[in-house]
């Protein structure tokens, strides 16, 4: 029986924008594995950048080295008696969806490849079909897109959990405009949540809007909490409605805020799904946004905290 709880992210490992894994931002290391199940996660993410390890020009074919790779870091969480959750991560070709149908086929051809490589895999392991269609799809392409690939997987993995997520990077507030493909129990609807982006994103390298902000507070103030608990009762409303479970797949706040802030904004999140028996995978282990120190398995206990202890 599938159980997803407490999670953790393996963030940029595989779904760095490198193809070769040598010179990935962070490869995987050793204590990884022991850390993880010392804190007492029940399951892993693990966001996989598939598109750039295959060959377009040969039906889309994944590399084989590459997807043994994956399927060998699958394998290890899944001895541990970890879930795993396994998506197509950093899809940018979906930006072109409606002009370009051939984007379309490129993500069904990379999902019946991993559809029949892990045919055999325990119910622990779970395919989330792909991680934060950005802002510019538009919720009825991304529901046909979507949909189609539910019903294509079907064909290969009749009782697979799929993890279906909407819109503008898997925002909460577009779980209402997600197509629901009928009659189907074994779907997980996935969010993301970091807002407010100000405060999470704060100071981020990779943004225009954010990168100069800095000393900016989250206190837990009762407009903060009202606003917090506001979206997580979307995130609950949907699941509801369906009759299906729903999980918050990624939520944490950059380095660049005050601990004490991140740690007080982690603990509100995390509270608020477990009452409301949302399941969450924080992002993430040991970059920018981790638990850990990038090297080594020093915790920033805080944090740990704000996660782990009741």
């Amino acid at each position: 029986m599938l159980h997803l709880k407490r999670g953790i992210n393996i963030g940029d490992h595989f779904e760095d924008e490198s193809v070769h894994d040598a010179v990935f931002k962070n490869p995987m290391q050793d204590w990884y594995y022991p850390l993880i199940r010392q804190l007492n996660f029940d399951h892993i993410r693990l966001p996989v950048r598939w598109s750039v390890h295959c060959d377009d020009a040969n039906g889309h074919r994944i590399d084989s080295d590459y997807m043994d790779m994956v399927a060998e870091t699958v394998d290890k969480f899944l001895d541990m008696g970890l879930s795993v959750i396994l998506n197509v991560h950093h899809f940018r070709e979906c930006a072109e969806f409606p002009d370009k149908p051939e984007n379309t086929e490129k993500l069904y051809a990379l999902w019946d490849q991993i559809a029949d490589r892990f045919r055999d895999y325990p119910e622990q392991l779970v395919f989330e079909l792909m991680n934060e269609p950005i802002w510019n799809v538009e919720a009825p392409v991304w529901n046909r897109v979507q949909t189609g690939l539910v019903n294509r997987l079907r064909q290969i993995q009749p009782d697979r959990w799929l993890m279906i997520g909407g819109v503008n990077y898997n925002g909460v507030e577009r779980l209402a405009d997600l197509e629901v493909p009928a009659n189907d129990p074994h779907l997980i609807g996935t969010f993301h949540y970091y807002l407010p982006m100000e405060f999470t994103h704060q100071g981020a390298p990779w943004t225009t809007q954010y990168v100069g902000l800095h000393d900016i507070r989250w206190t837990g103030t009762p407009d903060e909490m009202r606003f917090m608990n506001a979206n997580l009762d979307l995130a609950k409303a949907w699941s509801d409605k369906y009759g299906l479970p729903v999980h918050l797949g990624e939520f944490g706040v950059l380095h660049t805020a005050q601990m004490e802030d991140r740690a007080n904004w982690t603990r509100a999140v995390r509270t608020g799904c477990e009452s409301r028996g949302i399941s969450w995978s924080y992002w993430e282990l040991n970059r920018n946004f981790g638990i850990s120190e990038p090297d080594r398995p020093a915790l920033r206990q805080p944090l740990v905290d704000a996660l782990l202890k009741d």
